[in-house]
């Protein structure tokens, strides 16, 4: 199941593509050719090209929208996109007798190859049908070599747009960019980012999704290595093109720029990810700690509570013994005895009652001791008991003494 965040970004990215195509099929049935490139002079989206969009988007949506989509609607469109971007691909080599490209709209305003869409458009789009049919597969090998033709498709569409933000000429470009326009290349790496986004057995997705040191060093160093070498070319081609620097002296400067900038702004994240790493293992420290103060917690908890039981124990077998017992001066030693027994069960129950195992509360410690001793002499006698004490607690090996003092 795919997260709803993702599932959200994968709709607005579709719902661009679908606005964006839309506008520019709209462009070329009325004539306002404006909407249709960008830059002055540059390559135009063709209406073809459009429609195609339209309709691989949609496949995107069908496929990972819907539990139940239509499946024959779904393959049809993939067999559109096949078909039409094929059938471009084969115009380049053979003259058809057909003319798809204007079969719909006549294009007499493009400058480079009227109404086709450039080859490396056609090529996109063949292998994302291709693509997003090979995910139809119940094995995985096969899924992942879907995955292979959305990463090709992502990696053409990235060399259009990056030579169009350096505004490399038309005619220095090779034959297979020559006519694919910045707004082609652009829905073209959002419709393989919105496809790669829930497609299964992705390993980069995966990747960048956990919390992993590694994971976390790629998300901090992607801005930069996507950004950095753009801005830095675009830098050393503005100063080749105006004369500021010599083509060899550009190369040389730029490269020397590209790896102090890296090493600093390495560095940089390099210490991000040290300082979490210090917090982390700190964090760890102190859960340990206090996972081991709180197993010897308790510990000594239950020690103090098996103690004072077991002192229970042994004042019940010597109350057994003392009623077989008719020496009465007997009898009295051992009632002294179980009272000091007593007094020794009523340190441990303070100890383990209140969670303190170092220091005993005074004026309970007492009050329990003398309670039980009133309860055994007093009889039939109403004997009331009044503690004053100000010390509020005191160490083990002082109240263990103290208490069998007042027992006696």
């Amino acid at each position: 199941m795919e997260s709803k965040n993702t599932l959200k970004v994968e709709k607005t990215l579709l719902a661009i593509i679908v606005i964006v195509a839309t506008l520019v099929a709209l462009s070329w049935l009325f004539k306002i050719y404006q909407l249709t490139d960008i830059l002055p002079n540059a390559p135009t989206m063709k209406f073809n090209t459009a429609v195609l969009f339209i309709m691989a988007a949609s496949a995107v949506y069908l496929r990972s929208q819907l539990k139940e989509p239509s499946r024959i609607f779904y393959f049809i469109i993939l067999s559109i996109i096949s078909i039409v971007s094929l059938t471009a691909l084969v115009s380049y080599s053979i003259k058809l007798s057909i003319d798809i490209d204007n079969a719909i709209i006549e294009d007499s305003y493009s400058k480079v190859i009227s109404g086709r869409m450039s080859r490396a458009t056609a090529i996109n789009f063949l292998l994302f049908a291709i693509g997003l049919l090979l995910l139809e597969s119940k094995k995985k090998s096969i899924k992942r070599i879907g995955n292979a033709s959305f990463l090709i498709v992502l990696l053409i569409s990235v060399i259009g747009f990056v030579s169009f933000i350096l505004m490399v000429p038309i005619d220095h470009k090779i034959d297979f960019f020559e006519s694919m326009s910045i707004v082609t290349s652009t829905l073209f790496i959002l419709l393989t980012i919105s496809t790669l986004l829930t497609t299964p057995y992705f390993w980069f997705k995966n990747f960048i999704t956990n919390k992993l040191a590694g994971s976390r060093l790629i998300i901090a160093m992607l801005p930069f290595i996507l950004f950095m070498p753009i801005l830095l070319n675009y830098f050393l081609i503005y100063s080749i093109k105006t004369n500021l620097l010599a083509t060899d002296f550009a190369i040389v400067l730029g490269a020397v720029l590209y790896m102090i900038i890296s090493l600093v702004y390495i560095i940089i994240v390099a210490d991000s990810l040290n300082h979490s790493d210090y917090q982390r293992k700190e964090l760890t420290s102190k859960l340990t700690s206090q996972r081991v103060d709180a197993m010897k917690s308790d510990l000594l908890k239950e020690t103090h509570h098996r103690v004072k039981n077991n002192f229970q124990m042994v004042n019940s077998i010597l109350n057994l013994q003392a009623k077989k017992i008719e020496d009465q001066a007997l009898i009295n030693v051992i009632e002294e005895c179980q009272d000091r027994i007593r007094a020794m069960a009523a340190l441990h129950e303070n100890m383990y009652s209140h969670g303190d195992y170092e220091e005993v509360l005074v004026k309970d410690f007492f009050q329990s001791i003398v309670h039980s001793l009133v309860m055994s002499y007093s009889g039939s006698k109403k004997i009331e008991m009044e503690i004053n004490i100000d010390l509020e607690k005191m160490d083990m090996n002082t109240a263990i003494p103290l208490g069998l003092i007042i027992n006696e």
